[in-house]
């Protein structure tokens, strides 16, 4: 009998002991009093994303019969000009330039393209983007010059002019803006079969003809095309 009551008792220290131990580990565990082995998390890299950058469709200048052909894809426009003659596109210009002057590109003649909405007219679309603001007395009408163009419209901003004030016939233009007549040719252009796009020419005091052997000699702006 005193065995048997002998072995109970060892039995109940027994427990008590491995309750204790596991209550111990419990606690000095949640205290960071041993060193726990954190599961391993999968994780998974994003699949990186290749961005297509859009490759500009560049500008080609090919030989022709008499000269060379210039054709701008970003700008929409194309036209022929003399061996004798350079041509660079800035932003929305491009130049056309005698090579052998000191004035260099961008004080040569020039074509700056536009665009507009299809159903806008040529005369409101010029308003819209020059007038605004300006004296009622600028205005858009036909322009008659340079007989370049049969097939194209062409445009100007007008001002009135007073011969007898003594001063120079163009002095309203700087209220009318650099876009408006003055005592060099510039106009606008429109081409009706491609009714988004239009151009101002600068051409100044001077021309630069691609082919002489016609009558009149043709100009390169006279070989202009619009190509949007």
């Amino acid at each position: 009998m005193r065995q048997k009551g002998f072995s109970a008792i060892i039995v109940v220290i027994a427990a008590l002991a491995i309750a204790l131990i596991a209550g111990g580990v419990v606690y000095f565990g949640s205290k960071g009093g041993y060193n726990a082995v954190p599961a391993t998390q999968q994780t998974s890299s994003p699949t990186p994303v290749t961005l297509q950058t859009p490759t500009p469709t560049p500008s080609t200048t090919s030989e022709i019969q008499g000269g060379k052909l210039y054709t701008s894809q970003a700008l929409g426009a194309s036209f022929s000009y003399p061996t004798t003659a350079g041509v660079k596109e800035v932003g929305n210009k491009i130049y056309v330039y005698m090579t052998d002057t000191a004035t260099g590109a961008e004080g040569g003649q020039y074509i700056e393209m536009f665009e507009k909405p299809k159903d806008q007219s040529i005369d409101d679309a010029i308003k819209e983007k020059f007038l605004a603001g300006k004296p009622d007395f600028c205005t858009v009408r036909v322009s008659t010059q340079d007989n370049s163009f049969t097939n194209y419209q062409k445009r100007e901003i007008a001002y009135p002019t007073d011969d007898n004030s003594g001063e120079p016939w163009f002095a309203k233009q700087e209220q009318c803006g650099p876009y408006s007549i003055s005592n060099g040719i510039a106009y606008f252009i429109y081409d009706p079969a491609h009714p988004t796009q239009y151009a101002y020419l600068s051409i100044g005091q001077y021309g630069i003809t691609f082919d002489n052997n016609s009558n009149p000699p043709q100009t390169w702006q006279s070989t202009i095309k619009f190509l949007k």
